[in-house]
């Protein structure tokens, strides 16, 4: 996981905690599933959750205080990847959520045979949300997600706390039971008390903020 962020910009650290809980259902065959037989149905959830193995937490190092030289300003998230590939610089991410989502347009994102497309994110007060479609890529099957939660920064780490979550109807009956336990289970996996960690080792944040429409990420990469 931690390599395939380095191939990305930290937008997608940032919904890291969406892309654990839509990768673990769809590949574990919940997104989409068909309802069968009672006693098949009471088996599946046995053989999702072992699907993933939690993500081992990052080794902290002691926060420190944002060194004084002026950092740089990234407003565009096309410099992202160019930033993270700058050692021991200090930075201050800003972006609107037009921004996020005109960079999201179009994209489709692909992770241990799930495919996330159709991403939307809507920043609110301490808080984000975030729709897209996630496929299970070998079936075609798919479904929309929408996941809630909170952003926050502790030692250094950022960590996405997830507060709800929501199938779209194409889920019905006993599936969706099954999904929404299997989702929860996930969630709980990886979770530690302050959110699901996201595991970006090149950096260390000092700050993140999440206001009507506006995020502010400062930090300085290792």
């Amino acid at each position: 996981m931690t390599a395939y962020t380095r191939k990305r910009p930290i937008l997608i650290g940032l919904l890291l905690g969406v892309w654990i809980i839509t990768s673990a259902c769809t590949c574990s065959g919940v997104v989409g599933q068909k309802v069968s037989t009672p006693k098949e149905e009471t088996q599946t959830p046995a053989t999702i959750a072992p699907a993933l193995s939690p993500t081992p937490l990052p080794t902290h190092s002691p926060p420190r205080s944002a060194p004084s030289p002026t950092p740089a300003i990234v407003r565009n998230l096309g410099s992202v990847s160019s930033l993270l590939a700058q050692p021991d610089t200090s930075f201050t991410i800003e972006m609107t959520e037009a921004q996020l989502n005109e960079y999201l347009e179009g994209k489709t994102f692909e992770k241990e045979g799930a495919k996330i497309e159709d991403v939307q994110v809507s920043l609110r007060e301490n808080g984000m949300i975030c729709s897209l479609r996630a496929t299970q890529i070998d079936s075609g099957l798919s479904a929309g997600l929408t996941v809630q939660g909170t952003l926050s920064v502790d030692n250094g780490t950022a960590y996405f706390q997830v507060g709800d979550f929501t199938l779209d109807s194409s889920i019905q009956g006993f599936a969706r039971l099954i999904a929404n336990a299997t989702i929860e289970s996930i969630i709980k996996q990886y979770s530690t008390p302050q959110g699901i960690p996201l595991p970006i080792s090149q950096v260390e944040f000092y700050d993140l903020q999440v206001t009507q429409g506006n995020i502010v990420i400062v930090g300085h990469t290792r």
